[in-house]
């Protein structure tokens, strides 16, 4: 697989709500930043966000806007846990036996047979509301930066 592959936005629905639980948001005057916590800073379209790391290795976000808070959320959680990132998206696409072997055949072949197509997929992701739809986008530029 091409490594260069982009996230779309519509794989992001699933994974959103199983990856956010390994990160805080938080205003930058609501976090003590200690000198032992390790620092980065990324540009999303202007806008500063700044991830700082705590002791356990724990991101905690800090951005101006919604926006900026799940674009470095995504950007985190890549970090972190591309390989799973990826295996859900493979899983999701019934390809998981691609890098699995013949143990997540049957799996997918239920997926190609039983899961929604990639236009199902997609007419429910232009269904969500406008301001869902910007989050997920942001997550996943996150996850493409």
């Amino acid at each position: 697989m091409n490594a260069a592959k982009k996230w779309p936005a519509v794989w992001i629905i699933g994974l959103i709500t199983a990856m956010l639980a390994p990160f805080c948001l938080a205003q930058q005057e609501e976090i003590k930043i200690r000198s032992s916590f390790k620092k980065e800073q990324v540009k999303m379209e202007g806008e500063v966000i700044t991830i700082v790391r705590d002791d356990f290795g724990v991101p905690h976000i800090l951005a101006s806007t919604e926006r900026g808070a799940y674009f470095g959320g995504g950007y985190a959680v890549a970090q972190d846990r591309l390989f799973q990132l990826e295996r859900f998206r493979r899983n999701a696409l019934g390809r998981l036996a691609e890098i699995e072997g013949l143990l997540a055949y049957s799996s997918d072949q239920n997926v190609r047979t039983l899961g929604y197509t990639g236009a199902q997929i997609q007419a429910q992701l232009d269904g969500l509301p406008p301001e869902i739809k910007q989050v997920f986008q942001a997550y996943s530029d996150g996850i493409n930066a």
